[in-house]
């Protein structure tokens, strides 16, 4: 499985979204708690990878975070980014991948603290992702 090779598309489409101007990797808390971060940003994570019948599914959660400005009169304009982000993200995937329970994805607006005040939303997504497209003998030659 190339891991590299989903993030590369999603990164891909992420920053080709309005309002989208940074893309991250890996566990949120840490990589929006750093310094000099860029806004909007738009973070992913792989959560897990489970086996099924005939394919495998890798559980992502999609964020994306806008800096609040000062009086937070912005927050639901960044909420709204946020939840647009995340839908043309998966929209766009779909030419290369089946979600499963697409229908159930459900998209959450937050408003939190990282190294700065940030308003957006997050969704957990499952992508399909057939064994025929995995390689199944991994030894060395």
């Amino acid at each position: 499985m190339n891991i590299t090779a989903i993030y590369d598309i999603i990164r891909t489409y992420a920053l080709n979204t309005q309002n989208v101007e940074s893309f991250t990797i890996g566990d949120v808390y840490t990589v929006w708690n750093s310094l000099h971060m860029q806004y909007g940003a738009f973070n992913v994570n792989l959560n897990y990878v489970r086996r099924e019948d005939g394919y495998y599914i890798l559980n992502y959660t999609f964020y994306y975070g806008g800096k609040l400005l000062n009086d937070s009169s912005n927050v639901y304009t960044e909420q709204s980014n946020g939840i647009n982000a995340i839908i043309n993200v998966i929209n766009h995937l779909k030419e290369h991948y089946e979600f499963q329970n697409e229908e159930d994805i459900q998209i959450f607006p937050f408003w939190q603290q990282f190294s700065d005040l940030l308003a957006g939303a997050y969704a957990d997504v499952n992508i399909i992702v057939p064994i025929d497209d995995i390689c199944e003998n991994y030894d060395k030659e």
